[in-house]
């Protein structure tokens, strides 16, 4: 049976992963990339480790600051 809240859990851990993923393999430090997005390491944290979604608009700050374009976050989900 198809659950869409499985889904959008799986979609919410994917991103936070790529996040955490790029950020760490570009060398870029958590203090650095939430002062470029606008937010508190803390809460880095919490989307980097989905226990926070991210937004839509952060989402694209995010994109910019680690130069991905946006839809590289959504890579390799698979909707059934």
């Amino acid at each position: 049976m198809y659950c869409k809240k499985n889904v959008i859990l799986t979609i919410d851990q994917r991103v936070a992963d790529k996040i955490y993923y790029l950020r760490t393999e570009k060398g870029i430090s958590s203090k650095k990339l939430s002062e470029e997005i606008g937010v508190s390491r803390q809460q880095l944290k919490k989307y980097e480790t989905a226990i926070n979604r991210v937004s839509a608009s952060r989402l694209l700050l995010i994109s910019k600051a680690l130069s991905k374009n946006i839809s590289y976050f959504y890579q390799g989900i698979k909707f059934n």
